[in-house]
């Protein structure tokens, strides 16, 4: 039998919001900086061996911070990214933004928000987690992502309700799971 693995899942730091763009080529803003220094810090005591990103900008920015400071090696997968939603505007309403959120968790099947479903968004994600884990086969890794879908994959893994957990999780907020169970040890749900 294998020794117990750690999985910490990470939603990158804030990003600096440029509404013109994709959300999937914002960077880190100032206080993203500043948020994955302190992540760094509360690293130190709970340290993975491996740090993996997203190829997203924001996630990447976050992940090297963590890397460069814990003195981790870093490396980035495919598949990490947040949900497809290039075909969505941004939503300056807060609130109205995270109705389109709700309605995704609530109809995972159906195409409600975005180019991809709640269900194909989950089984992307989840298998590149898995091909992460398989190619860091003695680490535990802290992987750094986006909030749908981490929500999607420790949800549903630990029979919680999506929307709650996703909207506790914080920029810079982690989720530590026992692998490969993806038993739910901790959140952690801000910096």
């Amino acid at each position: 039998m294998s020794a117990r693995r750690r999985l910490f899942l990470i939603k990158h730091g804030r990003p600096h919001i440029v509404p013109e763009l994709p959300a999937r080529q914002w960077t880190l803003s100032d206080e993203g900086l500043r948020q994955s220094e302190r992540l760094a810090q509360w690293f130190r005591t709970h340290l993975p061996t491996q740090v993996v990103s997203s190829l997203e900008p924001k996630a990447r920015e976050t992940g090297k911070v963590l890397a460069s400071r814990l003195k981790l090696p870093f490396n980035l997968a495919p598949n990490l990214h947040e949900h497809q939603r290039e075909n969505e505007p941004y939503f300056p309403d807060v609130a109205q933004f995270e109705a389109r959120v709700r309605d995704f968790f609530a109809e995972p099947s159906r195409l409600t928000f975005g180019e991809e479903t709640a269900d194909q968004a989950h089984s992307r994600f989840s298998q590149a987690v898995n091909k992460v884990m398989d190619e860091y086969l003695i680490d535990d890794v802290a992987l750094v992502a986006h909030g749908t879908v981490i929500t999607l994959l420790v949800s549903r893994a630990n029979g919680l309700s999506p929307f709650p957990l996703w909207k506790a999780l914080g920029f810079c907020g982690v989720i530590e799971v026992e692998w490969p169970s993806l038993k739910l040890m901790r959140v952690m749900e801000r910096i």
